[in-house]
Order: structure tokens, then sequence, then C-alpha cells
């Protein structure tokens, strides 16, 4: 018959022992994902993408820094009246993380070539890896563009800039 498992005296039957897991909440990816040096009277901009699916609203936010004196660190409590509605910071956030993609030479930044492409289409930005066209209705209605109308058009700009 198997043994059952040998439990200690310290911590039996506490509450947060035998309590299940919790799961470990997802921190959101700050950008710029380095922080320049900040000096006294400077300011700096940094934003938060939180994960798709994330509700909760943070309580506060936490700023550390390394100081010639030490680590010095400072909690900053975040208030209803604090907290934008609509998309601007959403955009802001986006804007940034796309910019870290363009500006690391290599691609191996902190945002894939993916992420920079998905952020830029659901937010509405033109980057380095979408674009933006805009298209007149005509009295018929909205014309869509088939992938052929795509590529002939690709082709004639192709053709201009060998010109």
């Amino acid at each position: 018959a198997p043994s059952a498992p040998v439990k200690t005296l310290l911590g039996y039957r506490s509450p947060t022992l035998d309590a299940p897991p919790q799961p470990s909440p997802v921190a959101p990816r700050t950008f710029p994902s380095v922080a320049p040096p900040v000096f006294n009277r400077e300011r700096f901009v940094s934003f938060a993408l939180f994960p798709a699916g994330h509700t909760q609203v943070p309580t506060s936010v936490t700023v550390t820094a390394s100081t010639p004196d030490g680590p010095l660190e400072v909690q900053l409590p975040i208030t209803e009246d604090e907290i934008l509605s609509g998309d601007i910071a959403h955009r802001l956030a986006a804007r940034t993380a796309i910019r870290e993609f363009e500006d690391s030479a290599s691609g191996s930044g902190p945002v894939s070539k993916s992420e920079a492409k998905a952020l830029a289409l659901n937010s509405r930005l033109a980057s380095s890896q979408t674009s933006f066209v805009a298209v007149r209705s005509d009295s018929a209605g909205p014309h869509t563009l088939s992938p052929k109308d795509l590529d002939e058009s690709a082709d004639m700009a192709a053709l201009r800039a060998e010109e």
C-alpha cells in the first residue's frame, strides 16, 4: 500500500499553506523597456501595456531608481479621477512600443515584428510594418480592393520607382 505523505507540525493546517495556489498576476509590459537617466526637475513618461483580458485597475504604481546614494523607491497611488477614458493613452503606449521595435537594429528588442504590426493595426497607427490608404467611396458605394488589385498597384509603384 502506498504510504501517505509525511506532514510536519510547522504550518500544519495553516490557511496560507492549505489554500489552493492563486494564479500569479501577470505584470504589465512597460515602454520604454529601459528608462533613460532622469535627473532632478526632469520629466519622464512611461507606459504600461496590460495583457489581453486584464480588467483589474491597479491601485498604485511603484517607481524605483538607482542613485549614487543607493536605491530609492516611491509608491504612487492611483485614484479614480486620474484614470483616462478613451483610447489616447493606449495609442501612446502602442506608439512607444512600436518606436522601440523600429529603433532596435536587429529586431531583438522587447517587441517582435508581429507584435509591432498587431499594435499598429489595433491602435490605427502608421508604422514601418503598416500603412493606411485613404479611399474615396463613390456614389455606388464603397469599393473593396481584392488582393489582385493590391498586387497590380504594387507592380505599378515599382515601375514608377524604376523610371
